[in-house]
């Protein structure tokens, strides 16, 4: 066999092992654990949903979902300080009904499945699902394939249902350039009315210019030390030189 031929026949040899490898390993990585009741039992009580009565629009927006009767889902970023997050359920009116506070670290999703909200946490690829009343539905891992077939449809900036369209935006100025949740939800009617439904943007603009005032004054007050210090250095300098 020249080494033309053996050079080609090592090049098919790794390419179907390279396939084969991958043809096993696909399955493995695309199939989802399969969690048995006392292990969804224990992923449900570690997140303790809780009730809310009342709520504040204090916190950013994570990601939101529409009912097909337009009861909306909003889903917020708690205080990072505890992990407690929340999401919100409004009234196709636009009013608050129930709500539930839930612990989470990471970043998470709403979705919609019928009556029932859905959690969707990246950090574990885990879905918990729950009734109105804050009952558990179901607790789900989710597979590769899963998530990249639903995470387009949880990151959904605007969603048109029955005729208006929903939107979440970021805040105005400074804020809404270094913040990377939404500051607020609209709703737009077919005739240009615009709805705002949860607003935080008000609150979000004015911590961020404060913020963005100190870091500036920071910088400038490091700046000033720098070219004192080089100019005082200079100066010693023409000193010891004299």
């Amino acid at each position: 066999m020249s080494v033309k031929n053996r050079l080609a026949f090592l090049g098919a040899l790794v390419m179907m092992l390279s396939l084969a490898k991958t043809g096993f390993a696909a399955p493995k990585y695309q199939k989802a654990e399969v969690l048995g009741l006392q292990r969804q039992k224990e992923i449900f009580e570690a997140i303790e949903i809780q009730p809310l009565e009342a709520y504040a629009p204090e916190y950013p927006i994570v990601g939101f979902d529409i009912r097909q009767d337009g009861y909306l889902l909003l889903g917020v970023q708690g205080s990072g300080n505890t992990g407690q997050n929340e999401i919100y359920i409004f009234n196709p009116q636009g009013q608050y009904e129930y709500g539930f506070a839930f612990q989470c670290t990471g970043l998470y999703f709403v979705r919609w499945n019928g009556e029932n909200a859905q959690l969707y946490f990246v950090r574990g690829d885990t879905l918990v699902e729950l009734d109105r009343e804050g009952n558990r539905v179901d607790v789900q891992n989710l597979s590769f394939a899963q998530w990249n077939a639903i995470e387009p449809q949880l990151r959904r900036s605007r969603i048109k249902k029955n005729g208006y369209t929903y939107v979440i935006e970021k805040a105005n100025g400074v804020a809404g350039c270094l913040a990377d949740y939404y500051a607020r939800i609209v709703r737009l009617g077919p005739e240009g009315t615009r709805e705002v439904i949860y607003d935080v943007g008000q609150a979000f603009e004015t911590r961020a210019n404060t913020m963005f005032v100190i870091a500036m004054c920071g910088i400038g007050g490091g700046i000033a030390c720098a070219v004192s210090s080089a100019i005082d250095k200079r100066r010693r300098y023409r000193v010891y030189a004299d």
